[in-house]
């Protein structure tokens, strides 16, 4: 009996694998199992399912070969593991006084899943600075302040009320009479009036006929309960002040101390008390008796009728301290118009009587 010859078993030929690729073919002879033929195969691939960020993929290796024309495949598969989010960040927004934020959060750039979400950051709220006048009150018109945010610089704004004055009149003989002249000064305001002296030397300084008796009043009103500093307001009051001690009553002057020089103001003398309208402001009550006679000599301390060391000698102990001069003595003896009594005066007293000084009172720089 003639022998078969072999028959390979191609249909179910093994294919050899070397990592993830084939080499190889090997089929077995159908009559003899000890016989194998190996082939050699094609072998192709390609991704069939692709990964995802949180899925496996898979790829497909398929192996061809053909013998006689007939042509015999083998398909094999490969695990892809999950690539995996890639993280981007969400930029986040600041807050800001009046509106809301919003932290960074994190996205994948493959896919867009969230996986930081943003959280909400509440709005700040103005920063305001301390509150400040733009239109003081009045007693007449309602005023304005303002504060800004030291941020966004918003400007928040109130009103202030109109002033209200409760008046208060006091100088250094007590309480004075005060009444309203036409409402203007309502209640709420503290009207502080304080006499700051009297004097003879002090004339000059405010640009009266010198060396008359004088006593100046301030009078400023404020606000009720204003502090240490606050400014006056303006408006109108009757006051009613006592008659300097030593005035005479029928030679009385009241003046308004303004920037532009003294206006003469009208007023009414009654039972030892002064009465005039005033406002916040400075005024002086004038005795404008020429008790010292204003035609008298400068520098003529002892009224002899001339200008002589003496008069030197009796100036420089005024000076110090070791005289006291009288009124008259003291408005001759001020021949430098300073409305002070010092060295400097019996100087000048000195020098007219040497020849020095061709005249007094002298002006000094």
């Amino acid at each position: 009996i003639p022998a078969t010859g072999h028959t390979d078993d191609y249909a179910n030929a093994v294919v050899n694998w070397t990592g993830n690729k084939y080499t190889t073919a090997t089929a077995t002879c159908k009559n003899d199992a000890s016989h194998t033929t190996d082939v050699e195969v094609t072998v192709t691939n390609k991704v069939t399912t692709a990964a995802t960020c949180e899925t496996d993929g898979v790829r497909t290796y398929t192996a061809t070969f053909t013998v006689d024309g007939v042509e015999y495949t083998d398909v094999k598969t490969r695990n892809i593991p999950a690539t995996g989010h890639t993280e981007e960040v969400i930029p986040g927004t600041a807050a800001t006084c009046t509106e809301t934020g919003l932290t960074d959060g994190v996205k994948c750039s493959v896919c867009g899943e969230i996986l930081t979400e943003q959280e909400e950051i509440p709005a700040a709220g103005h920063s305001f600075g301390e509150w400040a006048v733009v239109t003081p009150a009045s007693i007449l018109e309602e005023g304005l302040e303002e504060r800004v945010c030291t941020v966004c610089g918003e400007k928040e704004s109130r009103e202030l009320a109109k002033l209200e004055i409760a008046v208060t009149v006091t100088d250094d003989s007590g309480e004075a009479a005060v009444s309203y002249a036409d409402g203007a000064f309502p209640e709420g305001t503290e009207l502080a009036v304080a006499a700051e002296g009297s004097g003879e030397l002090a004339c000059a300084a405010y640009g009266l006929l010198p060396k008359n008796d004088l006593k100046i009043v301030t009078v400023a009103a404020y606000p009720a309960g204003a502090g240490e500093g606050a400014e006056p307001i303006q408006g109108d009051a009757v006051l009613t002040v006592d008659v300097p001690e030593g005035f005479d009553e029928n030679a009385l002057a009241v003046y308004e101390i303004t920037e532009d020089g003294l206006v003469e103001l009208e007023f009414t003398v009654s039972d030892g008390k002064v009465t005039f309208r005033c406002g916040s402001g400075a005024y002086v009550i004038v005795d404008t008796t020429e008790k010292y006679e204003n035609d008298f000599l400068e520098g003529d301390l002892d009224g002899d009728g001339q200008v002589s060391a003496a008069d030197a000698r009796l100036a420089l102990r005024a000076s110090v301290g070791l005289e006291e001069n009288t009124a008259r003595q003291n408005a001759a003896c001020d021949v430098n118009l300073d409305t002070e009594v010092t060295p400097a005066d019996a100087r000048l007293i000195l020098r007219k009587v040497v020849g020095l000084e061709e005249a007094l009172p002298v002006k000094e720089a």
